[in-house]
């Protein structure tokens, strides 16, 4: 039989083993929590588990790294000499096995990491920082990462279950002091308490909006342009811009669990008359097709075109008019203008500043939108902890 008196771990071996083992089961709560709202078409209830399964992974990743420089600064107790020689086999697996479960510790919250930098989703931490993105987009990188990802959580699960399974041999049926070395009732209950913190404070529940949606205000009229002199013939308004549409765009940028993320409508037509020594003449106008928005992630590109967003199937179109210009003192220009979304208008700003090259002009501008008072994601997305409420849109224009 074993010798009953084994040495055991260190204090700071057994903290950062049985955290990293509540780690570990509450990663797993959290991905079934994710997989079943995604089954039940609750998507907002999914981004939310997802989030929060990230960040923990990376806390793990943190933990594992941890544990890894202890284990080189504090050599491990050898198992006891005489287990050794009455269970070589055992011993050898025992070794094998807890490489192994290393190797996942790290494996897995690399491999999400790398998964989650492929969709273009950004990974934040618990939303006090993001990390930066490992690998560009690439729809084949994802899809590749994640049955990895998949497979390793399998394997894991099987390796913790026969350690487990292990360790309770030891102490029933061996009755050694083998699994004394890392467990006491001190260390069960720090486990047990770290996970029942991590649940409280990771658990997401689904959110429902308390509120009916936001009523659209009623329809804008762009403002008149200024009479004219009736002894006076206006000028004539300004020609309309020649566009490059290869070097002009519409992007946007919002928050998503955290992080940020970068999107664009890769369709629009614009027609604009402007000249800054014509304001009160000049007009913009400017049809996107709310169909092409793109943000290098398939499944959050379905989402935006679902109806609690753009509803892009009842409303291919988003129109953006102004007719309302302003010169500031630093030399860039306000407009006043009207953003038709969804069958209803609303009020803009949109600042801007226009440089000339020659013949060529070239626009770059920006506006705030509150996707709230846009009546956008008010269902199911009305937790701004998740998506962010306001969304900043950068826009380039360059004429041919």
């Amino acid at each position: 039989m074993p010798n009953r008196d084994a040495p055991g771990y260190s204090t700071t071996a057994r903290l950062l083993h049985w955290l990293v083992a509540a780690g570990i089961v509450l990663q797993y709560l959290l991905g079934e929590r994710a997989e079943n709202a995604a089954d039940s078409g609750q998507l907002a209830l999914q981004l939310a588990s997802l989030a929060q399964h990230k960040s923990v992974g990376i806390t793990v990743l943190a933990l594992a790294i941890a544990r890894v420089i202890w284990r080189m600064l504090s050599r491990p107790p050898q198992l006891p000499t005489a287990y050794q020689q009455s269970n070589p086999v055992l011993a050898r697996l025992s070794q094998v096995a807890h490489s192994a479960l290393y190797g996942l510790l790290f494996f897995l919250p690399l491999s999400g990491w790398l998964m989650s930098s492929a969709s273009a989703y950004s990974v934040s931490w618990f939303g006090v920082f993001t990390l930066p993105d490992l690998i560009g987009p690439s729809e084949a990188a994802k899809e590749t990462l994640q049955s990895a990802h998949h497979l390793a959580a399998k394997a894991l699960l099987v390796l913790a279950l026969v350690h487990i399974g292990a360790a309770i041999k030891h102490w029933l049926i061996d009755k050694s002091g083998v699994m004394g070395r890392m467990a006491s009732a001190v260390s069960i209950a720090l486990f047990a308490a770290t996970l029942a913190t991590g649940v409280w404070a990771t658990w997401p529940e689904a959110t429902e909006s308390t509120a009916p949606a936001l009523t659209a205000p009623a329809a804008l009229v762009a403002p008149a342009a200024p009479a004219a002199p009736a002894a006076v013939s206006p000028p004539p308004q300004p020609l309309q811009w020649q566009i490059d549409q290869d070097h002009s765009h519409i992007k946007f940028t919002a928050t998503q669990a955290g992080a940020e993320f970068t999107g664009e409508w890769q369709r629009f037509n614009a027609q604009i008359h402007f000249d800054a020594a014509q304001l009160e003449y000049s007009r913009a106008s400017v049809s996107i097709d709310a169909t092409s928005v793109a943000t290098q992630d398939s499944e959050r590109d379905s989402t935006l075109a679902g109806s609690d967003w753009f509803d892009s199937p009842n409303f291919a179109t988003v129109t953006f008019t102004a007719a309302n210009f302003a010169l500031n003192s630093n030399g860039t220009f306000t407009a006043t203008a009207q953003l038709d979304i969804r069958g209803a208008a609303y009020p803009v700003q949109f600042d801007f500043k226009v440089e000339s090259q020659g013949n060529q002009r070239r626009l770059e501008g920006r506006a705030q939108l509150d996707r709230l008072a846009l009546n956008l994601g008010t269902v199911e997305w009305t937790d701004t902890e998740w998506v962010g409420q306001f969304v900043e849109v950068n826009v380039v224009i360059v004429t041919l």
